[in-house]
């Protein structure tokens, strides 16, 4: 098994951070999921009311009705029609990694695969998770998604999400236990173990907890940790050498909050999607015309052949058009001679269809897999006209250069990745370290 000297004496990530969700699993999207917030409201709807037959939902909302193995859909949805609709339940889901849709989640009832019904309390402003697998079923480690908001199992098994914070669920008029409260950040609790406890009271406490979070995320996404330990994140929970200073652990933590922003597509990204972008980002996946000119509405149908509907109305990723190439002078000119070797050592041209193509999106930015997918390629297999029933948008084909920018200055921040995780795993802090006895 190929791992580092020392790796097996670091602490597993759920010895850091205890709880972890599974994420959501609805076993019928074509119901309960949706890119456009709009399009979903207005099928729960007729879902949810008594004057639309269960063959006039079928006939109108094409597998709405199909239900699952665990869901007699007749029965339930004449159970939620006598409940009624919950707007609160419309929220934000994280589909796929850099995938942002809506889904209408339901725990009451069976309509949902799994509800995971104690991450949906946690999903709230401020908090972030990660997503990480026991074993990862690919050979190369495919893990690490950041998400602020409700995600999906991700498929091809299931992915659970460690919180950064819990709600604190006890009873607000029984005091606290000094456990609990050693925990408290503000009005919410930090998911620690008493080890992890143990090892941040050595330096300042839980107010460290946050440089904790973002030193593991450092840590995940730096490429020599996946190369050197790659059988061994294939055989249990990814594993987390701890600095062995606060000042080591302030640094390697600042470099896990510069990955938090570039993953996160709400968050701005200075020179890379906002501000004064640098020129070599300015010349990734630009969106172009074929011939030249402005891109139109009528420029922007995806019909590559991205992506294909297959049994069931499931989505299968197909060829779709991509033509390789070298860079070019000005292209190689804006990366640097190190920013095209981290991100070549070619770029392509994607198209959406025959008219229209984003220029430059290099090799290993188009290569990206996060979460068990190549992250741009299944983007677009969901939005080929013929499943998504409309063209892009200009915000749309805008997002998809910024997805391809954010991946870029990932890959170019893994050198100083890699450094920050060489100099921890050097000298790692000594596992487990002594627990004080609890009291109450």
């Amino acid at each position: 098994m190929k791992t580092t000297a020392a790796y097996t004496g670091w602490p597993l990530l759920p010895e850091l951070f205890p709880t972890s969700f599974p994420g959501v699993q609805t076993k019928q999207d074509q119901l309960v999921v949706d890119i456009d917030r709009p399009k979903l409201v207005a099928r729960m709807q007729d879902f949810f009311s008594a004057t639309v037959s269960d063959a006039e939902m079928a006939r109108r909302h094409p597998g709405s009705m199909d239900g699952h193995s665990g869901c007699d859909i007749v029965k339930v949805r004449k159970r939620l029609q006598e409940r009624g609709i919950k707007t609160e339940y419309f929220v934000p889901f994280l589909y796929k990694a850099f995938d942002r849709r809506w889904i209408y989640w339901e725990p009451e009832t069976a309509l949902l695969g799994r509800k995971s019904p104690e991450l949906f309390p946690n999903v709230f402003p401020g908090n972030l998770f990660i997503e990480a697998r026991q074993k990862e079923a690919l050979a190369k480690w495919t893990r690490g998604t950041l998400t602020t908001i409700l995600p999906d199992n991700f498929g091809n098994g299931f992915s659970n999400f460690f919180p950064f914070l819990l709600r604190d669920q006890s009873d607000p008029s029984l005091p606290l236990v000094d456990a609990t409260a050693s925990r408290r950040i503000g009005d919410r609790l930090a998911n620690l173990t008493d080890e992890a406890l143990a090892y941040l009271n050595t330096f300042a406490g839980v107010t460290d907890a946050p440089h904790l979070f973002h030193h593991a995320i450092a840590v995940l996404h730096a490429p020599q940790y996946a190369e050197q330990n790659a059988d061994a994140l294939r055989q249990d929970w990814p594993r987390i050498p701890l600095p062995a200073t606060r000042e080591a652990l302030l640094a390697s933590a600042d470099l896990g909050r510069k990955v938090t922003a570039i993953l996160d597509p709400e968050t701005a990204v200075e020179s890379v999607t906002a501000g004064m972008v640098s020129t070599a980002m300015k010349l990734i996946g630009s969106p172009q015309k074929v011939g030249g000119g402005q891109l139109a509405d009528a420029d922007l149908a995806v019909t590559a052949q991205w992506g294909i509907t297959g049994k069931g109305g499931v989505t299968m990723p197909s060829k779709g058009k991509v033509v390789e190439r070298p860079f070019t002078d000005e292209e190689k000119v804006a990366l640097g001679e190190d920013g095209a070797r981290l991100l070549g050592p070619d770029t392509c041209d994607v198209y959406l269809n025959d008219a229209a193509f984003w220029r430059n999106i290099p090799r290993r930015v188009w290569d990206y897999t996060l979460g068990g997918y190549q992250v741009l390629k299944k983007w677009l297999s969901y939005r080929e006209k013929s499943i998504l029933g409309r063209a892009l948008r200009h915000e749309e084909v805008g997002y998809v250069r910024d997805i391809a920018r954010r991946i870029a200055a990932l890959l170019l921040l893994g050198p100083t990745l890699d450094a920050g995780y060489t100099a921890v795993s050097g000298n790692p802090f000594p596992w487990p370290p002594a627990v004080a006895p609890a009291t109450t």
